[in-house]
């Protein structure tokens, strides 16, 4: 697969590949079918998910998926640590929105 320039997560063994259009959720669904897929605690850097406050406030975490009632249990437990949860919608338009910008991960 190709690999993208100036990947700023080269320093922690990632690297960015080609998905065709596609984003990463999309063939995590397919590989469980029948899962309750929810998105979720992947934009933020892993250093800093141990504090969810910062400058007096909430560090944002989004989620989206397609099941309401796992939604609503990702939203109890991001509250439940400290974060503040913000609902992207559906896997199909919250994935892609909390994608790296320059491409789809995939652990080396």
């Amino acid at each position: 697969m190709p690999r993208i320039p100036n990947n700023p997560l080269a320093a922690y063994g990632i690297k960015a590949v080609d998905l065709k259009g596609r984003h990463s959720s999309s063939l995590v669904r397919e590989l469980v079918p029948g899962a309750r897929l929810v998105k979720a605690f992947n934009h933020l850097d892993v250093k800093v998910l141990p504090e969810p406050a910062v400058s007096g406030g909430q560090r944002v975490l989004f989620y989206s998926g397609d099941d309401a009632d796992a939604k609503a249990a990702m939203r109890r437990l991001m509250e439940k640590v400290g974060f503040f949860p913000i609902d992207l919608g559906a896997l199909d338009v919250g994935g892609p929105l909390a994608s790296v910008p320059f491409g789809p991960r995939w652990p080396e």
